[in-house]
């Protein structure tokens, strides 16, 4: 009877294996064998890297992010009209660190060309761009540090022809940075690598933007830099758009950045073509643009322009702005959107943020409207708000939240429903049409975010 269990116990362990389609180890995840072969022109490509590996212990490595993710990159890098391959792995029998192999097809056989040793354990994402347009692309890697989750390094690759007709690849250089981007800062049509990089390795920490290039000559310069302030937490933005002043075009930088975690405010650089350098455009702005509530610079006015939010007075009892939920505290706050360098349009833009059916609703006579949130039917009302009585009064309308198709009451209409399934209603009081509010205005004064 034993020995009946234990072949059952072994033919049971078998199924698992043949169903799972993958190997077991019980010793070690960095010890699995190689990895599936892939399908399609990746997989050939698979297939002829891992021969020249031969016996090495080689584990694939994706990029985490971005448009490229996966451990094989086909693309034209030197423009010949055929693909070349970047593929990321680990030889785990020696170090945990990330390589990069180039592969070129010579001779309709797959080749090494370069294999280097990259800068962490990890692939962030990868990008190309040929920025001094000689015809081969720059390769852009960000790298994951071993001991830290926020500083990365990103490493700059060219590629050119040795001396053997074969394609090599040449470091150019190394940053690190803690959230990058590529915007052309300053207006020659080329984008430049940009590099936000919080820095606490000295006593308190200091907080940078840097503008890079790769120039004619094959070089990686550094055009622009500019510290921001040292109070950013962590980067959850950028944006820029171009504005127009004394005849020559400015692009302008807006950093949306973390405080704490509930407090947000906005960096704004632009550049400025007298001096050729980016200029800090606003002072103290972890002060000036704070705001608790985590919503994004944006162009609030529809004229092609961004403005940045700051939190301004909301009449009415601060009871009734805060509302209590099981996942937290809510705050809903007045926001004020305002202009800066290069935006001449009239005027400043007030809205109220509702932070739990996340939108904006823009407001008018900001000295005599405030809200109420009701909690029990996801109902934000707007009042009339008596700044001689300090009382607040009639409702004006009331824009509800359903995230179903159950039939509305008849005065309740349609306001919007996003694409993920969320439905906005309102409802106008007489009042509120003899105080000046339309069914038009209140559709063009919602925004979702």
């Amino acid at each position: 009877m034993r020995f009946k269990r234990i072949i059952g116990l072994l033919c049971v362990i078998c199924f698992i294996i043949s169903s799972s389609g993958c190997s077991l180890n019980f010793f070690s995840v960095e010890s699995l064998m190689k990895p599936p072969t892939q399908p399609g022109e990746n997989g050939e490509v698979q297939k002829a890297f891992l021969k020249l590996m031969g016996d090495k212990n080689i584990q694939l490595k994706a990029p985490q992010n971005g448009e490229y993710q996966t451990a094989f990159i086909l693309r034209d890098l030197n423009g010949d009209s055929s693909d070349e391959a970047i593929v990321f792995y680990t030889d785990s029998s020696v170090d945990a660190t990330v390589r990069m192999s180039l592969l070129e097809c010579v001779n309709d056989t797959w080749v090494i060309c370069a294999d280097i040793k990259g800068s962490g354990n990890g692939v962030q994402d990868v990008s190309f761009s040929d920025y001094d347009e000689d015809g081969s692309f720059e390769i852009f890697v960000g790298w994951s540090l071993f001991d830290s989750k926020s500083t990365k390094i990103v490493s700059v690759y060219g590629v050119a022809l040795g001396k053997n007709g074969i394609y090599e690849m040449n470091t150019l250089g190394n940053e690190y940075y803690s959230m990058k981007s590529f915007i052309d800062v300053n207006g020659d049509n080329k984008k430049d690598l940009v590099l936000i990089y919080l820095d606490d390795t000295g006593e308190t920490q200091r907080s940078f933007f840097r503008c890079f290039s790769v120039t004619d000559n094959n070089s990686f310069v550094k055009f622009s830099e500019i510290e921001l302030s040292s109070n950013i937490s962590s980067v959850s933005k950028i944006q820029t758009d171009t504005v127009t002043v004394n005849n020559k075009k400015s692009t302008r930088v807006f950093i949306d950045c973390l405080k704490t975690d509930n407090t947000l405010f906005t960096e704004f650089l632009y550049w400025d073509s007298m001096i050729i350098s980016l200029v800090n455009g606003l002072e103290a702005a972890d002060t000036t643009t704070t705001r608790n509530s985590k919503v994004f610079c944006r162009d609030i006015d529809g004229d092609g322009l961004i403005e940045i939010p700051a939190n301004t007075k909301l009449c009415g009892d601060p009871n009734a702005l805060t509302v209590k939920k099981e996942d937290g505290l809510y705050i809903f706050t007045m926001l004020k959107w305002s202009n800066v360098f290069g935006d001449k349009s009239e005027g400043n833009v007030h809205t109220v943020f509702n932070p739990i059916d996340m939108y904006l609703y823009r407001v008018v006579r900001i000295d005599e409207v405030t809200v109420k949130y009701d909690s029990q039917n996801r109902a934000l009302s707007f009042r009339v708000w008596d700044e001689q009585e300090q009382m607040i009064k009639d409702v004006l309308f009331t824009i509800y939240y359903n995230s179903n198709d159950e039939p509305q009451p008849r005065a309740i209409k349609p306001l919007y429903s996003s694409a993920s399934g969320d439905k906005f209603y309102f409802e106008l009081t007489d009042f509120g049409i003899s105080f000046g509010v339309t069914e038009e205005g209140i559709k063009s004064s919602f925004i979702f975010i």
